[in-house]
């Protein structure tokens, strides 16, 4: 049981380049670019920095950054620097891509906690938690 912390930005428009939202499975399959989507809620993360488990350290509330849970990942370090794509899934569904960056020990089984900046960009600016996502490695 393993989960990651994600950094990163959307693309120019807010959004991922997936138009639509996937079809989620239980599946945790870390293979760069898989289809596998992992359903759960997004919350906000805690700002302060800490050591990332990749050799990054982050601070700063103005990054997308998060911590994602995958239970099919046993190893962190293989993932360290590759993408995730997170799409929201209620209301008006919204993409971002971030890049994975460290572990992360209370995650639930397909949540994420994301920084403010990551919340406003997948809850079309509103700054609230508990927004229903599915992601996937991309």
């Amino acid at each position: 049981m393993s989960a990651v912390i994600v950094h990163g930005q959307a693309d120019g428009n807010g959004k991922n380049p997936d138009d639509g939202v996937k079809d989620a499975s239980s599946s945790g399959d870390s293979n760069e670019g898989s289809n596998n989507s992992i359903e759960g809620i997004v919350n906000i993360m805690s700002s302060g920095g800490s050591d990332t488990g990749c050799g990054d350290l982050d601070t700063s509330d103005d990054e997308l950054v998060g911590i994602v849970y995958d239970e099919g990942l046993s190893d962190f370090s293989s993932i360290c620097g590759k993408k995730a794509c997170i799409t929201s899934t209620k209301y008006k569904p919204t993409n971002i891509t971030v890049t994975l960056v460290g572990p992360c020990v209370f995650c639930k089984k397909g949540g994420l906690e994301i920084s403010r900046a990551a919340i406003e960009q997948l809850n079309d600016g509103m700054l609230t938690g508990g927004i229903e996502v599915s992601w996937r490695y991309c």
